[in-house]
């Protein structure tokens, strides 16, 4: 789909326009005969594979504009070498590419680019050869946060090691919500090529591959026995939240035949079992395949005399302390001089409104801008302590960071929750990302009537009811505008604050009361957060 006037100069335009630097431009380009008159494709020669690879995610799905106006998506994969290549020993022969096979991905956030698309095939381990050529979103299944795309790989062996790396990947939303990508080919036919269709029975209990899963609308497909079942959420049994229902995964389920729609659904539906990559936090870190270096803070300065005194005194933490050694000086002075022993107070009792938080020192962010590094996480970070690892999710508006310890995480989410650093447009989510496999059962993580941290996960503006999800990851519990003390504006990803206990007649946690305003629980958590904050807030007032 390159306009047929275009000549060397215009591709290395092309090139440039979409970002790629002048060291990765091709070295010859031989433009194919058009079939149109207004398009034809060309085959453009680069450094190495590696050059290739870094063109090919800039430069794949972006548009051109032709001669009589129409829009046309640039697609692009990897040729197969030249015969005089192979002869010449230059190159290895490949075979010749079979139908291609068009892939559906699920979950996918809705700000989410071809790019982002293809930097998370690389993430994933997928070699050059496998990525898709043609990525284009699918405008009638977009949702407030996630979007389905159509993906075009070369063969139908590309598409399946594709999903087989790809189903179950992590990515975030913008409001935060974590999500799992599913695949599925979009041609049932194809999906089918090398298994055995099974003539099945109505009720008959079966076990297979959930391909996909819509985490807005509820439903996704399974594949077993050659056939595609439809499933819904409701139809799960002992799934305490979407968390619970990852793309992947094993589901044991009954075949329910629907004869006005000649399709098969799932019902009764039970997860069987989670791909092993999937059970713990390192499957977010584990996307990128490269080894992960901490890194460090910035040094410590001399501390000023009586500052270890100063920090027995107010019994403030490890973490609190390391943090005030990296100040200047003057600023560690100024400290000691502001809280010295007359200002003190006994630490106050523990109160039933106390928010009851369990710190593990894995963090998950949201509320990232969409041009925010790497580089630039670690920076935010490092200010805390020493950063582990770190991993922006794709498409980049949400991160996991792991600190050296619970006291350097703690520090941090104290600080920086709800809070909008400099340079930043809104306020951040920072909260305690505990490891799924962890062995706490749902119903201990509800505590009857103490304060507790969650997020909006769902929320309907005109029934005026949703659920909240317990620290943003945990069991789910309905909630409806009568629960609120106050008159939040709520959306998808929203933090709050609430009481629950469990009800017996309804066999389920009800919330007793909820605290929606982000300023009321802002101010809420800076009051439980204790001495350590108060200190921190003084000295960053005075740098």
């Amino acid at each position: 789909d390159i306009p047929v006037e275009y000549d060397l100069e215009a591709v290395h335009q092309m090139h440039t326009d979409c970002g790629v630097a002048e060291e990765d431009l091709p070295i010859s380009v031989k433009f194919l005969p058009s079939k149109d008159g207004e398009t034809c494709s060309m085959i453009a020669r680069y450094t190495d594979d590696d050059v290739l690879q870094r063109v090919l995610i800039r430069m794949s799905g972006k548009t051109l504009l032709t001669r009589t106006g129409r829009t046309k998506t640039i697609g692009m994969t990897k040729a197969r070498p030249a015969k005089w290549m192979v002869s010449a020993g230059l190159a290895k022969e490949e075979p010749e590419h079979a139908v291609t096979t068009k892939v559906i991905m699920s979950n996918l956030p809705r700000e989410s680019t071809p790019a982002d698309v293809l930097q998370l095939h690389k993430d994933c381990g997928l070699a050059l050869e496998d990525m898709p050529f043609v990525v284009v979103h699918d405008p009638k299944f977009f949702t407030d946060e996630t979007c389905l795309a159509t993906l075009r790989y070369a063969t139908l062996t590309s598409a399946q090691r594709a999903m087989e790396k790809l189903i179950g990947a992590m990515v975030g939303t913008r409001s935060g919500k974590q999500l799992r990508v599913g695949l599925k080919i979009a041609d049932d036919e194809t999906a089918n090529i090398g298994q055995t269709q099974e003539e099945l029975a109505e009720g008959q209990v079966l076990e297979g591959l959930l391909e996909c899963w819509n985490a807005d609308r509820l439903y996704g497909f399974i594949r077993a026995a050659g056939h595609e079942f439809f499933a819904h959420k409701r139809e799960f049994r002992g799934a305490w939240s979407d968390d619970d229902i990852v793309p992947g995964s094993t589901i044991a389920f009954q075949a329910h035949y629907l004869p006005d729609r000649s399709k098969w659904e799932a019902r009764n539906c039970e997860v069987v079992s989670v791909p092993e990559a999937l059970r713990s936090l390192e499957s977010a870190f584990q996307q990128e395949h490269q080894e992960h270096t901490p890194h460090a803070p910035a040094p410590s300065f001399e501390k000023v005399p009586g500052l270890d005194y100063f920090c027995e005194v107010w019994e403030l933490g490890q973490a609190t302390v390391a943090w005030l050694s990296r100040l200047h000086p003057d600023v560690q002075q100024a400290v000691v001089d502001e809280y010295d022993d007359s200002t003190r107070l006994d630490p106050p009792a523990v109160k039933e409104d106390f928010v009851l938080l369990k710190p593990v020192n894995n963090m998950f962010v949201a509320g990232l801008p969409t041009d925010f590094s790497q580089a630039a996480l670690i920076e935010l970070f490092s200010r805390f302590g020493t950063v582990e690892r770190s991993k922006l999710l794709p498409p980049g508006l949400t991160a996991f960071v792991q600190m050296q310890s619970v006291e350097e995480a703690t520090i941090a989410v104290e600080d920086l929750n709800l809070q909008t650093p400099e340079g930043m447009p809104g306020p951040l989510v920072v909260r305690y990302a505990p490891p799924p496999d962890n062995k706490t059962k749902p119903e201990e993580m509800v505590p009857s009537a103490r304060t507790l941290f969650g997020t909006v996960k769902t929320w309907n503006p005109f029934t005026l009811q949703g659920f909240i999800a317990v620290n943003g990851t945990g069991p789910e519990l309905p909630v409806t505008s009568g629960s609120f003390v106050d008159s939040p504006q709520l959306a998808i990803g929203s933090p709050v604050l609430f009481k629950a206990r469990w009800s017996e007649e309804l066999q389920r946690h009800m919330v007793l009361s909820c605290i929606g305003d982000p300023n009321g629980v802002r101010m809420r958590l800076a009051a439980c957060a204790g001495k350590g904050r108060a200190v921190r807030e003084f000295a960053r007032d005075v740098q």
